[in-house]
């Protein structure tokens, strides 16, 4: 997942990482991504936080999508306009406690 600030992966080797620790993480704050290898296999990723959070918020909303809580009242047929049954619900509790002032 690449944001615009995100240039193109780098790999590079576990020794030039440890030699090269600083300038790396000012890369990586400036939205480069780098693989640590072994043996030219990628072992590690370091990324970005923003990277890190903007996955865990679509993962948080796509979840949420999926959940039952999700459109539970859309076959509701009192729901149709959730403004206009506010309104009435409200509009009823007002009632309510108005005639129970005059009332007395």
């Amino acid at each position: 997942m690449q944001t615009k600030k995100q240039k193109a992966k780098k790999y590079i080797g576990k020794t030039y990482a440890r030699n090269n620790f600083a300038s790396i993480i000012s890369e990586v704050v400036g939205g480069q991504v780098f693989y640590l290898t072994d043996r030219g296999e990628p072992e590690v990723a370091i990324v970005p936080v923003k990277v890190i959070e903007d996955i865990g918020k679509k993962k948080k909303i796509e979840s949420f999508k999926k959940s039952d809580v999700f459109g539970m009242w859309k076959n509701r047929e009192d729901m149709k306009d959730p403004v206009e049954w506010v309104r009435n619900k409200r509009r009823e509790r007002f009632n309510r406690i108005y005639e129970k002032t005059n009332s007395n």
